[in-house]
């Protein structure tokens, strides 16, 4: 009777780990960057929900600046804050959650005329550029 092995040996294992590891260091740069530009759209979402909000206070209100900070949705990734205010204008901050965004440098900017801006150092800004 013959023996018949069965499983893998040692090195069909180690070329099967290797081909792994290859895979893992082409994708995960790029996975890496799809994350980050899911994040930078989600707190752009959060920006233009903030502003339509702070838009409607300043319908019935007739001024930005008694506007309770506290009442901004918040974001994940992100702490949102009204960095500038006056009477009549308004400029939101989205800047980065070391908690949970640890390496994100993007800030960005939403202004009452509606232009929204991203800058960060050392990297662009996925969906910014």
């Amino acid at each position: 009777m013959k023996n018949v092995q069965k499983g893998f040996t040692l090195l069909e294992l180690m070329i099967a780990v290797a081909i792994l590891g290859i895979l893992t260091l082409i994708t995960y740069p790029s996975y890496k960057t799809y994350i980050r530009r899911v994040r930078l759209t989600e707190v752009r979402t959060t920006l233009l929900h903030n502003a339509q909000t702070m838009e409607r206070y300043y319908r019935q209100k007739g001024t930005f600046d008694k506007y309770d900070k506290n009442k901004l949705k918040q974001n994940k990734y992100f702490n949102i804050t009204l960095s500038e205010v006056s009477p009549d204008h308004f400029t939101l901050k989205a800047a980065p959650n070391p908690m949970t965004n640890e390496g994100e440098t993007c800030v960005v900017t939403l202004n009452d005329g509606g232009t929204i801006a991203a800058s960060g150092t050392n990297q662009s800004c996925p969906g910014f550029d």
